[in-house]
């Protein structure tokens, strides 16, 4: 099952990755991300996401380009070896915007002194933040 919790950072949002992504875990992830007006960059943190099957493949590719569509960048952070190495197999890695930590840090940085960039929780499914129906 796939949680998430997410910092808004006005023009950045990150998501921070729990669990596993594969099959039925992709709605409230692409919900959120999608729902994000002021972000023009949305991170997907995935040092917590321990496996990813086809599905999840499929999940991430649905989801850049949805937020291509939406004008949102998406970039990967923090990939874990053996998700590292099955989106290189499956030459995905290509596809995507994938970069070190200390770059997304670097993007908060820039937008801390912005009055709006604030830390947010998300009440969807998916989400583990605390007043999330699924925290309850």
């Amino acid at each position: 099952m796939l949680n998430f919790t997410m910092k808004d950072l006005g023009a950045v949002a990150v998501f921070h990755c729990t669990g596993r992504i594969g099959t039925g875990s992709d709605d409230g992830l692409r919900n959120a991300v999608l729902t994000q007006g002021e972000a023009t960059v949305v991170v997907l943190d995935l040092a917590g996401i321990a496996a990813m099957d086809a599905a999840g493949l499929g999940a991430l590719v649905d989801l850049r380009a949805r937020a291509h569509a939406a004008g949102k960048q998406l970039k990967l952070v923090n990939l874990q070896p053996r998700v590292e190495a099955l989106l290189q197999l499956t030459r995905l890695s290509a596809a995507f915007d994938i970069g070190p930590l200390s770059e997304v840090l670097d993007l908060g940085r820039r937008t801390d002194d912005l009055p709006h960039a604030a830390a947010s929780t998300m009440g969807v499914p998916g989400c583990c933040c605390p007043g999330s129906p699924e925290a309850a």
